[in-house]
C-alpha cells in the first residue's frame, strides 16, 4: 500500500513540475473581456493533458449584473509552441441586454488561439471568435419582446498568466 501510495505521489510530483515541455504549468489564471471571462471577469484552465484544457470565468456584465462559464478548449500543437491555434465550446452569458438588464445563457463554439509571451513564457494573449449556437438570436429577440440582440458572432480576449 505504501508502495503505491508513493508511486501515486512520484507520478504527481513529474507531472505537475515545470519543464521546458510543461512551461505554461497546469493551471492558466486570465483577465479579459467575452464569453470566457464572463463578459469582463477573469478566467482559469486546468489542463487535462497536453491537448486539453477545462476552463471556467466568471465576471460582470456591467449592465445585467454577475456572468459566468464553462468550457472546454482543444489545442492543435503541443505546449512547447509559442503560438497555440485550439477550437472552443463554452456554455455561459451569452447575451447581454442593457437597457433590459437581462442576460441570456448560451452555448458558443469557434477557435482561438493563445500566445505565450516573456522569457518564461508563462505569461500570454490569448482569442477567441465564437458563434453562439443555442439559443438562437431571433428567439432571445422573441422573448425579450423584439429587442434586438446583435449579431451570434463574439470575440474575447484577455491576459494570462500559467502557474
Amino acid at each position: 500500500m505504501k508502495k503505491s501510495a508513493s508511486v501515486v505521489a512520484s507520478l504527481l510530483t513529474l507531472a505537475f513540475t515545470a519543464s521546458p515541455a510543461r512551461a505554461e504549468g497546469p493551471v492558466r489564471l486570465g483577465a479579459g473581456f467575452g464569453i470566457p471571462y464572463g463578459v469582463i471577469g477573469v478566467n482559469v484552465e486546468a489542463r487535462a493533458g497536453d491537448y486539453v484544457g477545462l476552463t471556467a470565468g466568471v465576471g460582470h456584465t456591467v449592465f445585467a449584473g454577475v456572468g459566468w462559464c464553462v468550457g472546454g478548449r482543444g489545442y492543435l500543437f503541443p505546449p512547447e509552441r509559442k503560438l497555440r491555434p485550439r477550437l472552443a465550446a463554452y456554455y455561459g452569458t451569452a447575451y447581454v441586454h442593457g437597457d433590459l438588464e437581462k442576460q441570456k445563457a448560451g452555448l458558443a463554439v469557434g477557435g482561438g488561439a493563445h500566445l505565450r509571451l516573456g522569457k518564461s513564457k508563462k505569461h500570454g494573449l490569448e482569442t477567441d471568435v465564437l458563434l453562439i449556437v443555442s439559443p438562437s438570436t431571433s428567439s432571445v429577440e422573441e422573448d425579450w419582446g423584439g429587442v434586438s440582440v446583435g449579431a451570434p458572432v463574439k470575440v474575447s480576449l484577455g491576459y494570462t498568466f500559467s502557474f
